[in-house]
């Protein structure tokens, strides 16, 4: 009871997770999920990689391509093994929130910050809209941290942050933003040992052993290819070109302000407080009215902006001419390597700076009057913060949707995936083949993943990591359209993780409502390579205008009531 009163407003935050976790759970398929890097890919490298480990091939996904479908977050895999890929899903991502929530309040409290303080910064960290997908890549960082503060002090026994960085190795990944934590672990080893901290540095490294052993388990393959060790094709990473523009002081600051959508912080008021505590604090400095605990505060917040503003400047160095030639000196298939991701912990440093802002704050305002006017700035900070992360949040969308019981505006898994509808799809063309299902599809002006998930043998999909060679023969398939678009010929020429057939027309858009009045006018694609990859019906998220003239048979338009989306499916000729 002693300690539960002493982390009241820590369980408060817990409980009130817990129930919105528990709504999420309880939505099904009328969850939110974002398509773009999570139902268009990550999640197929965690559905086929339960179905078959390892790399190789999937005779349903991309024509039997050779894959090696990395995973950003290997021990989600657990939830896919056990459970069907939604309940795997959900349940993955409210790990991920609460995980998030534990991890930023004792990472805080740690840092002497008290706990109304800590349990509010937690709170709107947890709620950021995050990635799901990503496992604790993103949101688990402050539990990284914790177990890094608990290495450097020789309080804790050394099985707790062994535990930490277990956790977080097993739900993370090495590419992703893994050599950023391993960089921060060989760092504080290297101090450790300049300050002649020996104890320190061995728990330190110990940590640092741990993690890099779990990274090399999990990346055995991208190592062994690295290496040249064994026999695989080559990647088509190969082919990726590298940045050609300028280094921008003014993408620094852009980037310094608003961070990147793959780690979503909205920090801008975050950073306004803790400058303004930063002011504070040292016109209390200039008083000589200080006391150790806000000179470590006040030394910690520099820090992290600091580092929020390295980070900023590498992130732009790298994608520009500037680091090319490091990048060059790699091996050809880590030349794409996005070592610039350091900015995956952009989030956690902000909201650990939130609260150590807060803190501050606080203890720099002496007297009634001083303090009740930092409390309202805390207050008008955080509200900010929240109303531009929360909205985004699924969670928060779905406990709306779920309170309210309002249709959602938003796409859900079961309005992207439409299983209803394929499956009636799906019977239709076994019925047209003769009652074989042994057919492949391609998508135009539609996700390749909608009818994978439905049970589909596709000629496109999404892969960071695949053969080199179909890359060749896919580009065959759709070289009339790329020559009519340079966007994405070149979207596709130097890059092509996204193996799609592109439309000229179309561009890079995947989705469209079913009365958005789109429409193909003029076909480009070879549909004499589609029918020699294997290829029989093209589905089309917009209809085709006279598919007769292009050898095309059209099989019937599929919708209902209350789908987002319709299709059209077509047949191509002998």
């Amino acid at each position: 009871m002693r300690l539960l009163r002493s982390q009241a407003f820590f369980c408060y935050g817990c409980a009130l997770l817990l129930a919105v976790a528990a709504l999420y759970l309880f939505a099904g398929g009328g969850i939110p999920a974002d398509i773009h890097d999570t139902l268009d890919c990550e999640l197929f490298s965690l559905i086929l990689q339960a179905e078959s480990p390892g790399p190789g091939s999937h005779p349903e996904f991309m024509n039997g391509a050779w894959t090696a479908l990395s995973l950003v977050s290997p021990g989600s895999l657990l939830f896919y093994l056990a459970l069907p890929p939604l309940q795997a899903f959900s349940l993955n991502a409210a790990l991920v929130l609460l995980v998030a929530y534990v991890g930023c309040y004792f990472c805080l409290r740690r840092l002497c910050v008290r706990d109304w303080v800590a349990a509010l910064a937690a709170l709107l960290f947890s709620l950021l809209p995050f990635y799901s997908v990503f496992g604790l890549c993103v949101m688990g960082a402050p539990v990284v941290f914790l177990a890094l503060l608990q290495a450097l002090d020789s309080d804790p026994p050394l099985w707790k942050p062994l535990l930490l960085c277990g956790l977080y190795g097993a739900f993370s990944s090495l590419s992703q933003v893994g050599f950023a934590v391993l960089a921060a672990f060989l760092v504080a080893a290297l101090v450790c040992a300049v300050r002649g901290k020996r104890k320190a540095m061995g728990r330190v490294l110990a940590c640092l052993l741990l993690l890099g052993g779990i990274y090399m388990a999990e990346n055995a393959t991208l190592i062994l290819q690295v290496m040249d060790l064994g026999d695989f094709p080559i990647s088509h990473r190969t082919e990726f070109v590298l940045p050609s523009g300028d280094f921008q002081w003014g993408e620094v600051r852009r980037f310094f302000v608003e961070g990147h959508y793959h780690a979503p912080s909205n920090h801008r008021w975050v950073l306004g407080l803790m400058l303004a505590s930063l002011a504070v604090f040292s016109a209390r400095l200039a008083q000589r009215d200080t006391d150790e605990t806000q000179r470590r505060l006040a030394v910690a917040i520099v820090a992290i902006i600091l580092l929020a503003c390295a980070i900023a400047v590498f992130y732009v160095c790298y994608q520009s001419a500037v680091a090319n030639p490091l990048r060059q000196a790699l091996p050809a298939s880590l030349q794409s390597l996005q070592l610039d991701r350091f900015y995956w912990l952009y989030p956690a440093l902000w909201y650990l700076g939130l609260g150590l802002a807060a803190e501050l704050l606080l203890r720099s305002a002496p007297g009634r009057l001083l303090s009740v006017t930092a409390f309202c700035v805390i207050v008008l900070c955080t509200m900010m913060t929240a109303r531009a992360s929360v909205p985004d949040s699924q969670f928060a969308r779905n406990a709306k949707t779920m309170v309210t019981g309002e249709t959602p505006a938003y796409i859900t898994w079961d309005r992207f995936f439409e299983e209803e509808m394929f499956d009636e799809i799906r019977e239709d063309l076994i019925e047209r083949n003769g009652g074989s299902d042994d057919f492949k599809v391609a998508s135009i002006g539609l996700y390749p993943s909608i009818p994978l998930f439905n049970g589909f043998a596709c000629l496109d999909g999404y892969s960071n990591y695949y053969d080199l060679d179909y890359k060749h023969r896919f580009r065959e398939l759709i070289a009339g359209e790329l020559e009519e678009n340079p966007v994405i010929k070149e979207y596709f020429d130097t890059w092509g993780n996204r193996c799609y057939v592109f439309s000229h027309e179309l561009g890079k858009s995947y989705l469209f409502p079913k009365d958005s009045g789109r429409k193909i006018e003029d076909l480009r694609i070879d549909l004499g390579v589609f029918r020699e990859m294997g290829g029989r019906y093209l589905l089309c998220g917009v209809p085709i205008e006279d598919p007769g003239r292009y050898g095309l048979s059209f099989v019937g338009e599929y919708s209902s009531d209350e789908s987002y989306y319709a299709v059209w499916v077509y047949e191509v000729g002998a």
